[in-house]
């Protein structure tokens, strides 16, 4: 049997392991603590049928001194974060098109309703309570977030975590890698996910060259467009949740320049918001 330790962003043990022919990717937990988290990501993983993304196939799960783990196809491709640098610009709008309907087909009709709201409020004030000496932007977010009415905010399909690092491609076709336990599940939070990257740039905030802002950007506007023929506010929307999605990040910056990205990067959605918000009155 061969093991190899991958990278990953989760803090969880994932291991690609071949036994004879066969090969696939174990994932344990990172505490026995964890274990009841990733109980749920592999659930969420094994039911998960939302448009035309694909999620590894789960093969088995069990635990290992004391910590519990799950084994899942092994897809060989490259996340959409690397592929997007070497993309050509005529490819850009067809792989924003095939996210857009995948993430936006996985909830309900725009205006349904929710019964969310209190769930994100509750989850602004836990995040807020546990950020050191928040900033003047971390405030405006945060009463933004708690005085918002959600209800547009639908219950769905959610991978949970759905940067550009945890796409990949793989023949062509889209996965869905490291699924997270959200606080609730909606289009809206995978949505804003994307937008954190798009607009935000978070995968790409070491390393973004002038050519893949281009890409970004342009993604960013078609997403806009198609928000907007759906509902106009469903654009400001997307982003009171990456607001929160933003705010998250705070508690685990490790260094000084991470939280300086971050209040830059909560200032130019809060001017996005008021911008969109002034033109839908």
């Amino acid at each position: 049997m061969f093991e190899k330790k991958l990278l990953g962003h989760s803090g969880c043990d994932i291991r690609l392991i071949e036994e004879g022919p066969f090969r696939f990717v174990r994932k344990f937990s990172s505490s026995p603590d964890y274990n009841h988290r990733l109980k749920a990501q592999c659930d969420k993983q094994r039911g998960y049928s939302a448009g035309s993304f694909k999620v590894p196939r789960v093969m088995g799960e069990g635990t290992d001194g004391g910590l519990y783990y799950f084994d899942m196809e092994y897809i060989q491709g490259v996340t959409l974060a690397k592929r997007l640098e070497r993309m050509h610009m005529s490819d850009v709008p067809k792989i924003a098109r095939e996210l857009f309907d995948a993430i936006y087909g996985a909830g309900p009709a725009c205006g349904a309703g929710s019964h969310l709201g209190d769930v994100i409020r509750e989850k602004a004030r836990s995040t807020y309570a546990a950020i050191d000496s928040p900033g003047i932007e971390v405030e405006t977010a945060f009463r933004l977030l708690v005085g918002h009415d959600w209800s547009l905010v639908g219950p769905g399909e959610c991978h949970g975590d759905m940067t550009f690092e945890n796409i990949m491609i793989s023949n062509g076709e889209l996965y869905l890698i490291d699924f997270l336990d959200s606080f609730c599940d909606s289009w809206v939070i995978d949505m804003a996910k994307v937008y954190q990257d798009v607009d935000s740039m978070w995968s790409f905030r070491a390393s973004a060259k002038n050519n893949t802002s281009v890409k970004l950007l342009v993604m960013r506007n078609l997403f806009d467009r198609w928000l907007s023929l759906a509902d106009p506010l469903l654009v400001v929307e997307v982003r009171y949740m990456l607001l929160l999605n933003l705010l998250r990040i705070y508690p685990y910056a490790g260094d000084r320049e991470t939280v300086l990205f971050l209040d830059g990067r909560l200032s130019c959605v809060l001017d996005e918001i008021r911008k969109i918000e002034r033109a839908c009155r």
